[in-house]
């Protein structure tokens, strides 16, 4: 996919000025983030979709913006889990906000117990683990939790206070 700017725009790619440039999605990593005055732009890639994610940095509401409702750290909920590897790696099907659907490969289950109970995460990803948690309060749309875990050493931390 190409870009062309009109001659009136002042377009910037890494805080210098294009006129033309070949975009990159956000398929295989860093995309072609694009930027002209408050707005900045890039493609992204669902599955054989693509789309704009359009951002302005001095939208109205960003000012208005409220304090996020948190709660205090309990200690107590600081589990230690271990990845139990699968023999073969295994699909999952995880709806999207697009409202498709994306299969994603799944390497083992994150094992851990509370109050001697045991249970079963199924992370995304392979040296960074990505857990998606939802409840009531969201809706039918999960929440995408990032949980970082340097498994390949053995035990780690879920948690989802890390962003």
């Amino acid at each position: 996919m190409r870009f062309t700017a009109s001659k009136e725009a002042n377009v910037l790619h890494e805080d210098k000025s294009v006129s033309e440039l070949k975009l990159e999605t956000d398929e295989k990593g860093k995309p072609t983030v694009l930027q002209c005055g408050s707005l900045s732009w890039y493609i992204i890639k669902r599955g054989n979709r693509q789309g704009v994610r359009l951002k302005d940095s001095q939208h109205p509401r960003l000012s208005k913006l409220e304090k996020i409702d948190s709660f205090p750290i309990d200690p107590q909920w600081r589990i230690q889990a271990v990845l139990e590897r699968f023999a073969q790696p295994r699909k999952v099907t995880i709806p999207n906000v697009l409202g498709t659907e994306e299969q994603e490969e799944v390497l083992g289950a994150l094992v851990f117990k509370i109050a001697g109970k045991e249970y079963r995460l199924l992370p995304l990803g392979d040296k960074d683990l990505f857990v998606i948690f939802g409840d009531k309060t969201n809706g039918r749309k999960p929440m995408g939790v990032d949980g970082s875990c340097p498994w390949l050493n053995g035990p780690t931390r879920p948690h989802h206070n890390r962003f």
